[in-house]
């Protein structure tokens, strides 16, 4: 017993293990007792039917050719080797498991139990082993990555598009995603540039995100990654939006573009959700429904004045005071002789509603002169008070106070639309050639211009000398007294006394 024990031990240890008897098959290396596992997968390899190993491995200059001693082999020189059965790969962009580390990378030389020889049937494991798949804290995941399907959008190999996709996107990406806007493209005229270019992935990760829809970025530091000031993408837009400004649209802070923009595309200019500026920002706004509107507001054009992101201004207008109604308004206060107040200040807001009023010209206060006796009336702030007691100019009543004035500027003093008695003739014609003026006891008539006021502080005589231009409680508004020598003795003092001659006026410089 003990010498059948040692001659077996023997034979183990034999040089020729394998070396079969007259007659017999010479055993191959997977037949032998070296490579017993090889070749035992489900799937084999065409190669190894032959049983020749040497189809694929090259014996090393000096090695056995026989099982003698072993082989020694030479390294295999992938995917050169490969090709010598297989078709060769002449793509574009292959995949660097082919082009760097060759096939064996994901296939098995020999066999396997997966199907074409793969190593792993599970994407996790195959492709994970270079590929970072997906992490487990991610918040989406692309369905292909969920089903773990990559050949869904992957090539295995090569492509002729970039990162082995199947199709160039956006063709991919609409095989599963029909968007409305891909399939009736002419009812969104207006793109979005990456979704436009195809470039899906400027916004979107492909395999998984932290945030909902695979967006790469949140609401709205994504967009402004383009957008912003100082974007450095390689797609930087020309509208930029500065988000750090002190006022910035509500909107912004809790919703997000998405509020009033779409992602993609859109009907509207500006990829606007509305196709009117103007009935989107009623959505949030309270519209204003006055009979006269600013023509701005009425053409749903608020972004004339509103910069609907961000502005250093309160209100988010583009620009403050007047500098921002100039810039569609003709400035006509330049060069002029006098200003009013608030026109000269920039505030247009005094008398003007931006928006709109229930009066023309979208007027404060009401028309007429209710507006302007807010501030000229007698409890109002200006200096230059205005009471309309008694007899009223009937022109007040029935225009308004820029009949005679024009409520911006003027080239004449009291901002009056023209010199006072050009003014006052405009509508007095009878009483334009002097007939209405007193004779004095010289045969002469009174002058009504080319002489200074008695006492005055050089003003030139005009018709508001004797008559008040607002209203007076002295008949045909006179400023002084009910009868016509009392209005006279207010300058000629002597009137009427034992002269019986008009006085001469001392004060007056001809």
């Amino acid at each position: 017993m003990r010498a059948i024990i040692f001659a077996s031990v023997a034979l183990l240890a034999s040089p020729v293990p394998f070396a079969a008897r007259a007659g017999e098959q010479k055993p191959s290396c997977i037949t032998g007792l070296c490579h017993t596992r090889t070749g035992k997968g489900q799937y084999r390899h065409e190669a190894l039917e032959d049983k020749d190993c040497t189809d694929c491995h090259v014996v090393k200059e000096g090695s056995s050719s026989d099982c003698e001693g072993g082989f020694g082999f030479e390294p295999i020189d992938q995917p050169a080797i490969c090709y010598e059965c297989h078709d060769q790969f002449e793509y574009p962009h292959m995949h660097s498991a082919v082009r760097e580390v060759g096939c064996t990378g994901c296939h098995l030389p020999h066999s396997a139990d997966n199907e074409l020889l793969l190593r792993s049937t599970r994407p996790e494991e195959l492709c994970g082993e270079c590929h970072d798949v997906t992490p487990a804290d991610a918040k989406s995941k692309h369905r292909p990555v969920y089903e773990k399907n990559c050949l869904s959008c992957h090539l295995p190999h090569g492509s002729e598009n970039e990162n082995l996709l199947q199709k160039p996107m956006p063709r991919l990406c609409s095989d599963c995603h029909r968007l409305e806007e891909w399939k009736n493209p002419q009812k969104t005229p207006y793109a979005h540039y990456p979704f436009a270019a195809g470039w899906c992935t400027g916004c979107h990760n492909v395999h998984y995100a932290q945030r909902p829809k695979l967006l790469r970025g949140g609401q709205p530091e994504l967009c402004t990654s383009c957008h912003g000031p100082l974007s450095k993408g390689p797609h930087r837009s020309v509208l930029s939006v500065d988000l750090k400004k002190e006022n910035v649209h509500e909107a912004m802070d809790e919703q997000g573009c998405l509020t009033c923009h779409k992602p993609h595309a859109s009907a509207n200019p500006g990829l606007l959700v509305r196709p009117n500026g103007g009935a989107l920002c009623f959505e949030c706004h309270d519209e204003f429904d006055q009979p006269f509107k600013h023509s701005a507001v009425a053409l749903g054009r608020c972004s004339r004045c509103h910069d609907p992101h961000s502005s250093s201004n309160k209100g988010l207008v583009v620009a403050t005071g007047s500098q921002l109604c100039f810039r569609c308004h003709q400035n006509d206060l330049a060069g002029r002789h006098s200003q009013h107040k608030p026109a000269a200040g920039g505030d247009c807001t005094t008398c003007h509603d931006p928006h709109g009023s229930d009066s023309y010209f979208s007027l404060k206060g009401g028309t007429g002169s209710k507006l302007c006796l807010r501030c000229h009336g007698p409890e109002g702030e200006s200096s230059l008070k205005i009471s309309l007691d008694g007899n009223v100019h009937e022109i007040i009543d029935r225009l308004g106070c820029t009949a005679c004035h024009d409520p911006h500027g003027s080239d004449y003093s009291r901002l009056l639309v023209a010199p006072v008695n050009r003014l006052c003739s405009g509508c007095h014609r009878d009483e334009a050639g002097g007939d209405h003026i007193a004779f004095g006891f010289q045969g002469k008539t009174h002058p009504v211009e080319g002489v200074n006021v008695p006492g005055g502080n050089g003003e030139q005589i005009s018709c508001i000398s004797c008559h008040d231009p607002h209203s007076s409680k002295n008949p045909k508004l006179w400023r002084w007294g009910k009868k016509k020598l009392e209005l006279c003795s207010h300058c000629h003092p002597s009137l009427g006394q034992e002269t019986k001659q008009l006085p001469e006026a001392s004060e007056v410089k001809k």
